[in-house]
């Protein structure tokens, strides 16, 4: 232990000098409050979900901590509305998060497990003039499109009754329409009678997008043109002198005629600007910035907020300086200015931030290393803190050394509580057993003397049940006990783990209790050990870690599925047998709503793979509900010791959403179907819960269900499919033989 805490001491202090050098990665830092507060917003372990922390500008000291959901992409977009600062972020599962962080530190979620995007939320979800807008799939099959402004979040379901002359299929935004090449932003609608409309980014005072349809007479040009003029008259807009950079060099800001698509002269700046970017901050104001010379790399970064309205430039030139010009330019660097507001932000991909009061020219700025320092400031150095902080995180040298800690101390706490704890241990033995009357038939001595007394090991004859069973007990007795073969005992027999204990006469035994089961909660994995081709999947054995305990569990992994290492579950540990309950993202939904039936087995097929004495099963399974009844085939790992045959019924779970969307399905008609894509969001059970695209007769059915790993779903495999025509859903009813 001294060694051990030695080695502990140089590894804890090692790794404060790598926090100092390295520091965890922050992924956006923004100003907030006016200059008062700022915000980190960093990665937390393995990438699953964000930390958010709120610091005094002033003084560093950390003022609240809250959890951004995210996926492992870790993409935010965000814009300050009313005072309060919007942050986005998406998780595959779960679709578009939106966060409000007011002054006080407080995060009200807009939006949950409602909206999906096509693709990233950086290039999905765009900024204009201070407002967020989204289009993209509903967790469902409708479309819509939605807006954030003001801290409010509006949503337009577009397959909504007559918004369109038919159902919407495609919802595509118009090139250039976010990038001053229109006076409106636009989408694009792609209808299933092969029509096409146009409709507007922003919602109008009814919170409705204005709707035009594209003549069907005319290119889709022409469609656009129009589009943009109706729109921009619409919301009463000027289309004839928008900021826009033409990219001939050197590249400034000119006054652009969306209408006629001219463009006009260069915006007359108070020093010219080249190579340069024009980002749109709110309904009066945009930022013109770049160099100050047309070769960029001779010049200084320079920049101009232009009010389009009367035509006045502010010079913030000290604010966007704080920048090199390729900082500038990467449109992950985002600058914000409210309506009426003095405040212009910037934040700079989690490398800086700034604030500029353009009355008064003050400038603040913080750079990641700032942020850093205050971040860990209580981990940076020796302290009683940190080496808590060091201990929480695990690994194996603490875990060893803990051990031994543990060992010491047990050790200590043994002399004085052993004789309790040995005689509780003795009752609840015999409280979980049953009484056997039984027979000594052969004894040994183990080789074990405790205070010079020997352990025995005898093996015991009783009947139990009309069956003749034979079990071996250990005892340290005396010489004088005088103990023979052929001796009649009395012991507590458990019949589960098939052991005994010897009883004296005046002892009492209850009922077996029923066995106990323990729910691991969010294990991570760790290893992955392959075992060979199973079907058409993998059989792997998968160890987890969950706080200092280590678990192991044999699966299939499907063709196109992958386990990773460092994504959790919930496991589950029956009788010494630890199966997966849920496996990445879709193990924080199987407990909803979940139903027991029984199941009867009807047939069981042996795999030749055994991993750790558990041999490979596919269990067809009649589950009967009342008048229903319902077929199951599942893989199993099962132990080679268990009894179980056909006929043997067993309880089976299953969630009620599932059961009832099954029943309805299985209702609908038959046929063969082709897969397109398949996609997966973790595992119930063992199985993995897919999403699956397949296509029948020119029609798409979305499949969403757990499949079978040995036989697995691949695109280009054939399907025979129970499906239901007006919702597009599916359900498998054979794989691809």
């Amino acid at each position: 232990m001294i060694l051990l805490s030695i080695f502990l001491w140089r590894d804890y202090t090692k790794e404060i000098e790598d926090l100092n050098d390295n520091p965890p990665e922050i992924a956006e830092i923004y100003y907030f409050d006016e200059g008062h507060k700022a915000v980190a917003v960093s990665f937390k372990e393995y990438r699953e979900n964000m930390q958010l922390q709120m610091f005094d500008a002033a003084t560093g000291q950390l003022l609240k901590e809250g959890e951004i959901l995210s996926d492992i992409h870790g993409q935010l977009v965000a814009s300050y509305q009313k005072g309060s600062l919007v942050i986005n972020s998406h998780v595959q599962s779960r679709g578009l998060q939106v966060n409000v962080l007011d002054s006080s530190g407080n995060l009200q979620e807009l939006a949950q497990s409602r909206l999906d995007i096509p693709t990233f939320l950086s290039s999905d979800m765009k900024l204009w003039r201070g407002r967020l807008i989204v289009a993209g799939n509903m967790m469902g099959t409708a479309l819509y499109v939605a807006q954030i402004e003001d801290g409010k979040l509006e949503m337009v379901n577009l397959n909504a009754e007559g918004l369109f002359l038919a159902r919407p299929e495609r919802v595509a935004e118009v090139r250039d329409s976010f990038n001053q090449g229109m006076a409106v932003p636009m989408y694009k609608v792609d209808l299933v009678n092969d029509r096409t409309a146009y409709i507007s980014g922003i919602l109008d005072q009814n919170q409705q997008p204005v709707v035009m349809m594209q003549p069907e007479e005319g290119s889709s040009f022409e469609a656009e043109e129009q589009a943009a003029a109706q729109f921009a008259k619409h919301f009463n807009l000027d289309a004839t002198k928008l900021v826009r950079v033409n990219s001939s060099f050197p590249e400034q800001a000119h006054y652009y005629n969306a209408s006629t698509d001219d463009w006009g002269n260069v915006v007359p700046t108070p020093q010219p600007v080249y190579q340069a970017r024009v980002i749109t901050l709110n309904s009066e104001e945009v930022l013109i910035t770049g160099s100050s010379t047309e070769d960029e790399q001779d010049g200084q970064v320079i920049g101009y907020l232009l009010h389009e309205k009367n035509g006045q430039f502010t010079d913030v030139s000290t604010l966007v300086a704080q920048l090199s010009y390729e900082e500038l330019m990467q449109s992950e660097t985002a600058f914000y200015k409210e309506n009426g507001s003095s405040k212009l932000y910037y934040s700079a991909q989690g490398k800086s931030a700034g604030i500029m009061d353009v009355a008064s020219q003050a400038v603040q700025h913080l750079t990641e290393n700032q942020m850093q320092q205050w971040r860990f400031a209580d981990l940076r150095t020796v302290s009683l803190q940190s080496f808590w902080a060091y201990l929480l995180e695990g690994g194996a040298l603490v875990i060893n050394w803990l051990v031994w800690v543990l060992i010491i101390s047990f050790m200590l706490i043994s002399l004085i509580f052993a004789p309790k704890i040995a005689n509780k241990v003795n009752k609840s033995a015999v409280a979980n057993g049953e009484i056997k009357q039984g027979t000594i038939v052969g004894m040994r001595e183990t080789g074990l003397y405790v205070n010079e007394r020997p352990q025995v090991e005898f093996r015991v004859h009783f009947d139990d049940g009309g069956q003749m069973r034979e079990v071996a007990i250990k005892k340290v007795i005396s010489f004088l006990e005088g103990i023979r073969e052929g001796d009649t005992v009395m012991i507590s027999y458990n019949r589960k783990r098939n052991k005994a204990i010897f009883l004296t006469s005046d002892q009492a035994v209850n009922q077996a209790q029923p066995e106990k089961q323990e729910r691991i909660e969010r294990a991570v994995l760790e290893r992955i050990d392959p075992y060979g081709a199973a079907g058409r999947g993998q059989a792997l054995l998968l160890h987890f870690k969950a706080g200092t305990d280590r678990y192991s569990v044999p699966v299939v992994q499907a063709a196109g599925f992958e386990y990773q290492i460092g994504e959790r579950a919930n496991l589950m540990v029956v009788g010494g047998v630890t199966r997966i309950l849920g496996y990445g993202p879709s193990m924080r939904s199987i407990d909803e709503k979940m139903l027991t039936l029984q199941g009867k087995i009807v047939q069981i097929k042996k795999e030749p793979i055994t991993i750790q004495n558990r041999r490979l099963m596919v269990i067809d399974v009649v589950i009967t509900e009342g008048a229903e009844q319902l077929r199951k085939s599942n893989s199993l790992f099962v132990p080679e010791n268990m009894p179980i045959h056909e006929g043997v019924t067993l309880p089976m779970s299953i969630r009620k959403d599932d059961l009832d969307k099954e029943r309805r399905l299985l209702k609908g008609k038959q046929g063969s179907a082709k897969v397109v894509s398949v996609s997966y969001l973790g595992t119930v059970g063992e199985r993995p819960l897919a999403r699956i695209t397949a296509e029948r007769a020119g029609t798409h059915y979305i499949i969403e269900q757990s499949i079978e790993p040995l036989y697995g779903v691949q695109e280009g495999d054939e399907l025979w499919i129970t499906y239901d025509e007006s919702t597009r859903e599916a359900l498998i009813l054979n794989y691809t033989s």
